[in-house]
């Protein structure tokens, strides 16, 4: 991405296993100004109104609408809303197609950012909130995350999520030149 291509037109493209942070990098994004879209919150809504969003269920509903429509039919309802020239996070790909479409779809504004951890750090995250090992298991051997190490090749910038939420937090600042800004004590 050009380096004088300002923050606030750019669209930042997350990629990374589960419970990598990716979702918390785009909320630390957001109060940067950036519109937060969730292709997970979008599946929620389409496929699994009133019902249970377990992470195997999403997993099939976002697999389903990959086999069925295409990940065209997805952003084009995940970005029917926003304005042209709008900064954007969208949280997150899934497959390498995902990073193509986006790629054409937005040019020299795409960024494309992977965020990773250590497996037993992510493992720990997703027990934490709530989730069980097998179920962690189980989520990342699912053919919907099996794309992951390509889109890391793939990646403008990879980001390494194994310490703290203020490290997360100063790595965001960065990624969009933005002054590092600690949290007060």
């Amino acid at each position: 991405m050009p380096p004088d291509l300002p923050a606030a037109s750019r669209v930042i493209c997350l990629s990374g296993p589960l419970a990598a942070g990716k979702t918390t990098l785009g909320m630390l994004l957001s109060e940067h100004g950036f519109s937060h879209l969730s292709t997970r919150a979008l599946i929620q809504d389409v496929c699994l109104a009133g019902g249970n969003p377990s992470r195997s269920n999403l997993q099939e509903a976002g697999l389903q609408i990959h086999d069925q429509y295409g990940q065209d039919w997805l952003y084009d309802r995940l970005l029917a809303d926003r304005v042209v020239g709008e900064a954007l996070i969208v949280d997150s790909m899934r497959f390498k197609e995902d990073h193509e479409i986006l790629r054409a779809r937005f040019g020299e504004r795409f960024l494309h950012v992977h965020v990773d951890a250590a497996l037993e750090r992510r493992r720990d995250r997703y027990v934490l909130r709530g989730g069980t090992e097998r179920e962690f298991s189980l989520g990342q051997d699912h053919r919907v995350e099996q794309d992951v190490q390509i889109l890391a090749r793939l990646a403008d910038h990879r980001i390494s999520n194994d310490t703290s939420l203020e490290e997360l937090r100063v790595a965001a600042a960065r990624l969009i030149g933005a002054p590092d800004r600690p949290t007060a004590p």
